[in-house]
């Protein structure tokens, strides 16, 4: 989509309210059968994605079938809402039994916020990665405590419109440089199609990583938005739209639409997520996945987990914890959740078998995928206040795209100061 004023993510929750909220309390509401199998209604929210709705319906099915005596209501909710919401359910006490969240663990599950998981997930928390469940780990009184899974391993490609790409001439190539990225993108513009779209955000990653950029340093603490490799990265992107002109500015394309699907971009850097939607909606034309361009330094690709965890004022916290355990270690759950991202259990992530099939359905070198992302992931933003990082950085780009003559400068000098206050705010 085109990068628009409008904000991407909510605001993170701010400690001071997080502090008001604490404690963990087993509700009476809570119910069990005669025989002890868990019964009740349980509310799940979560942000969705393209095709991220049916699959969890799916999931839920799936879980009533093991669980016959559980409700589970879904309330999914666009992303640019979700933790807005989600805010304002904490505050009020009524947040849903279970809820999608990021990387915000070490500030919501010492707050209390959050159900400790530790003990419910000890015999299966070893079928996931180690790289993936750190995330949703957090200390409270010196011990480590797990508050959230991960359900989704998901990243960014580089998605081409092979049919555009064989008409201009360009074969699909195995590496390419920068340059070669640009060179592209002004054979695929023509008169009702951009060549490539400006990544944002968390899209960005595999371009700024080529420079050397990162928004914060490596612990998480300190903003580097201002730093000379970010100002290279940005105006590298400025360039695409003001000197190249290959790629649209902000509300050129309409965002009712997926601009690579639609047609109107012939290169775009797209989440995992939108892959059940290319398989079903893009007929005009063929598509897979390019590499990552090269720059100075070697490309990274942005990928990280999607987690899933429990409200520590659950009114029926065993059936919630019962639903994260089947979403994250049931072989069934997993299956379904693969069509929107990587499944999170070891022996399904690289099954050759599985990626077989998702490369015959596209695209056709998902593989690249699975191994970029595992190999050579990284995060953006991964820390505790994700959400406002983002929406901030997603403001910043649009003032950086509007204007050929934008102080990128001055620009990402404010920007910084924005996200160290973030920061500082969820120390």
């Amino acid at each position: 989509m085109a990068i628009t004023r409008r904000a991407l993510l909510g605001a993170g929750l701010g400690v001071s309210a997080l502090a008001v909220l604490g404690g963990c309390n087993r509700s009476s509401a809570e119910s069990n059968t005669s025989d002890g199998e868990i019964a009740g209604e349980i509310r799940f929210s979560i942000w969705f994605g393209s095709g991220d709705i049916e699959m969890w319906e799916d999931v839920i099915a799936g879980f009533a079938a093991v669980h016959p005596d559980v409700s589970v209501k879904f309330e999914p909710l666009e992303y640019d809402q979700y933790y807005t919401k989600l805010n304002t359910q904490f505050a009020s006490g009524n947040a849903p039994d279970v809820l999608g969240m990021q990387f915000q663990s070490s500030i919501w599950g010492p707050s209390g916020l959050l159900a400790p998981l530790t003990e419910a997930v000890s015999g299966d928390i070893g079928q996931v990665p180690a790289s993936l469940t750190g995330y949703g780990r957090a200390a409270v009184d010196g011990t480590e405590e797990q508050f959230a899974l991960p359900w989704r391993f998901v990243g960014h490609s580089l998605y081409g419109n092979l049919t555009a790409l064989a008409e201009a001439g360009i074969e699909r190539p195995d590496t390419w440089s920068l340059d070669d990225l640009v060179a592209a993108a002004k054979k695929l513009t023509t008169d009702d199609a951009f060549g490539l779209h400006v990544p944002g955000v968390s899209g960005e990653t595999s371009i700024a990583s080529t420079f050397g950029a990162s928004p914060v340093s490596a612990d998480g603490l300190t903003a580097t938005y201002d730093a000379a490799e970010m100002i290279a990265h940005k105006s590298f992107l400025r360039d695409l739209v003001h000197v190249h002109k290959v790629s649209p500015g902000p509300d050129v394309l309409s965002t009712q639409q997926d601009a690579f699907a639609s047609g109107q971009v012939r290169m775009a850097f797209a989440g995992s997520w939108s892959n059940p939607t290319y398989r079903e909606g893009i007929t005009a034309f063929d598509w897979d996945i390019l590499p990552n361009p090269g720059g100075e330094r070697p490309a990274k690709n942005y990928a990280g987990p999607d987690h899933i965890a429990v409200y520590a004022k659950s009114r029926n916290l065993a059936a919630a914890t019962a639903f994260v355990q089947y979403a994250v270690f049931h072989r069934d759950a997993q299956t379904l959740i693969a069509a929107t991202g990587a499944p999170v259990l070891n022996d399904y992530l690289k099954d050759a078998e599985r990626i077989a099939s998702e490369a015959a359905l596209k695209p056709a070198h998902y593989e690249y995928f699975i191994d970029e992302a595992t190999e050579n992931g990284t995060g953006w933003t991964f820390v505790p206040a994700f959400a406002e990082l983002e929406r901030l950085e997603a403001d910043a780009n649009y003032a950086i795209m509007s204007d050929p003559g934008s102080d990128i400068p001055g620009i990402l000098a404010d920007l910084n100061a924005k996200v160290q206050s973030a920061l500082d705010s969820t120390d």
